[in-house]
């Protein structure tokens, strides 16, 4: 029996080397002007790309977020100059049950693996994007790191 413990213990001890441990990231503070300009962005950056679109256009304004390369607000991210061109078109853009559920997807954690800092069509893939690595696609974008 005692050999029988001694077994079971080094196969558990073993095997939680395997088994990921879960990191609590610290929790962005949300506000109601934040949340609808992000959805604003994500319609219009990725509008036609639907809700699964839309989270990971999310996802990678809330991945630059987290970066120290990045500001550490939604609303700095997207009017750092020269990153969103959409920026300028905000008051064009929605919020309708598809933005609310990408936003909702990207509060629940959805593509959080998706380490993207950077998207743009596949057709403007060139220069110096080349020297990103590609970490997703999805429809017409690219996503790189």
């Amino acid at each position: 029996m005692r050999n029988l413990t001694k077994y079971t213990l080094s196969i558990i001890i073993t095997l939680s080397f395997f088994v990921p441990t879960q990191i609590k990231a610290k929790s962005y503070k949300w506000n109601k002007q934040e949340e609808e300009l992000i959805q604003k962005i994500m319609y219009l950056e990725a509008g036609n790309h639907g809700v699964k679109g839309m989270t990971l256009v999310g996802r990678t304004i809330m991945n630059r977020v987290a970066s120290k390369k990045f500001p550490n607000t939604i609303k700095k991210v997207i009017y750092a100059k020269n990153q969103f061109t959409t920026a300028k078109y905000v008051h064009k853009g929605k919020v309708n049950k598809k933005t609310k559920k990408a936003l909702k997807n990207i509060k629940k954690g959805k593509y959080k693996n998706m380490k993207a800092l950077y998207f743009c069509d596949k057709s403007s893939y060139r220069g110096w994007w080349k020297n990103l690595k590609i970490v997703y696609r999805y429809k017409s974008h690219v996503y790189c790191k």
